[in-house]
């Protein structure tokens, strides 16, 4: 396509692209720049002989040393991602012979996929979605990176036989929160909490006598997971259920899924109501209360109800 054949509005574009394409820079990102529809630049960029890309095969952009002992001394956050692997991940080698970091997980999450992909491939790498089941996919190819999770148990078809890996102090702490984005949960309000971890039966053992011998909970239950000898659940309830919401979310590195986020901070907080909130519940709507403290609106109506009585029986 000749640049006459081009309209006016679209001529700085149209050269900019050409110039862009010349550099080997990727159809899709120079229709990102230019705000532009990835056909528009096929089209002004056809005949500029460069190599096909798609960002599903760029595999130099991986950082295959992200997880290895010395950057996990360095940055022990990253235990957060290890555990939400151990989760929501898998290692898989048998499609073509090199073994691959994957995801599939609800779209509601793609966030947490976003930044794995910023934290191991500087956002290079393509997430994909499918509608069939409302997911999305990406992987990493890397043997480095496979290499490194087999340390912490982390191996192909660990679905039905994964272990708690041996870890302390911090690490495990983030490891745990990790885990608990992928599948922990947390129900109830006030001070009738209940949180949840779901996993192999050997894993939910061997974490319920890990929180129970350090002294981070004092009782939490255990029981089969819809009558499989395979699978189990640990509930942990009311104070005990607060106390390990502190212990896991003591601090905001590597929030992988806000919205679990939100939900943990009224946990930790418990029943009690500190005055700056009381005050902030009387000059804010509910909605943007909630959105500010994490409390929820259910819990907010309650104690503006108590405050307005209470202004009402003063004056």
């Amino acid at each position: 396509m000749g640049s006459k054949t081009v309209h006016a509005r679209n001529r700085s574009k149209y050269e900019t692209a050409r110039q862009m394409r010349e550099q080997k820079i990727p159809i899709v990102q120079i229709a990102k720049t230019l705000q532009t529809s990835t056909q528009a630049i096929y089209r002004w960029t056809k005949g500029i002989d460069c190599p096909y890309y798609n960002p599903r095969y760029n595999i130099a952009c991986i950082n295959n040393e992200y997880f290895s002992r010395q950057n996990l001394a360095r940055y022990p956050e990253r235990f957060v991602i290890i555990g939400f692997i151990a989760a929501d991940g898998c290692i898989s080698n048998t499609t073509t012979g090199q073994a691959r970091l994957c995801f599939n997980i609800a779209q509601k999450d793609q966030l947490a996929l976003e930044i794995i992909n910023q934290e191991i491939a500087g956002g290079e790498r393509k997430i994909s979605a499918v509608t069939k089941t409302n997911s999305c996919i990406i992987a990493f190819p890397s043997d480095e990176i496979c290499s490194d999770l087999s340390k912490f148990n982390i191996v192909p078809r660990k679905t039905s036989t994964y272990t708690l890996p041996k870890l302390e102090g911090n690490t495990m702490k983030y490891f745990l929160r990790g885990y608990f984005y992928g599948d922990g949960c947390i129900s109830g309000k006030g001070s009738h909490q209940v949180c949840m971890f779901i996993g192999t039966r050997a894993f939910i053992q061997e974490l319920h006598s890990y929180l129970l011998r350090n002294g981070i909970i004092l009782t939490a239950g255990v029981y089969r997971l819809h009558d499989s000898d395979d699978y189990s659940h640990m509930r942990i309830k009311n104070k005990e259920a607060s106390k390990l919401t502190q212990y896991l979310f003591d601090d905001d590195k590597m929030v992988l899924l806000p919205r679990k986020h939100k939900i943990v901070v009224p946990v930790i907080k418990g029943s009690k109501w500190s005055k700056e909130e009381e005050a902030l519940l009387l000059r804010v709507s509910l909605e943007k209360f909630c959105e500010l403290t994490g409390r929820t609106i259910g819990a907010a109506k309650d104690r503006k109800v108590r405050l307005d009585s209470k202004q009402r029986c003063s004056v």
